[in-house]
């Protein structure tokens, strides 16, 4: 018995079209593939090999962050009695915040900055920096509004940093 004359007998059977009887023994074969997988023995991911240690942990964070509505801080652990408190870690990124805001105090010559210097102005990348440079080498600045003229600064972003570039003719 062929192939097609199996899937004629279940069209009859089933008053189908030969495209529905093809898409159901497709769907049915992936059952039966799945069944097979998921109850083999000698796979790695069988549920006799799951760690119950690494599970309780997952557990215990999950129960954390559900408590996390009750109280405003959550406490994850990390290793064994380790913990890491979220307010703390909260405090931590306002403090790297403000010490980025601080650097953003700093005003940067276009004329002489390095790259380093344009990368912390905000909205400038490595690719700005890079077309900046070579934008300077090749037609130097006359003033801050010079900058637009350098692809991807516009004026909402030259605008954005205005306040963190000032203009100094470089000495020779």
């Amino acid at each position: 018995m062929g192939k097609s004359s199996f899937t004629k007998r279940l069209q009859e059977y089933f008053n189908v079209t030969k495209n529905e009887t093809i898409a159901v023994i497709i769907i049915m074969s992936g059952l039966v593939v799945g069944v097979i997988v998921r109850y083999n023995p000698f796979a790695a991911t069988h549920p006799s090999q799951y760690n119950p240690v690494l599970a309780e942990k997952i557990y215990s964070v999950l129960d954390s962050i559900a408590d996390a509505d009750e109280q405003d801080t959550i406490a994850v652990p990390v290793t064994g009695s380790e913990t890491v408190n979220i307010a703390d870690t909260a405090k931590a990124i306002d403090r790297f915040t403000d010490k980025k805001k601080e650097l953003y105090n700093q005003k940067v010559n276009i004329a002489t900055a390095l790259k380093a210097e344009l990368i912390r102005l905000p909205g400038i990348g490595e690719a700005i920096a890079e077309r900046i440079i070579v934008y300077r080498k090749i037609q130097p600045f006359t003033s801050t509004q010079d900058l637009m003229n350098v692809k991807g600064i516009g004026s909402k972003k030259f605008e954005k940093i205005k306040p963190y570039i000032f203009y100094e003719k470089k000495n020779k």
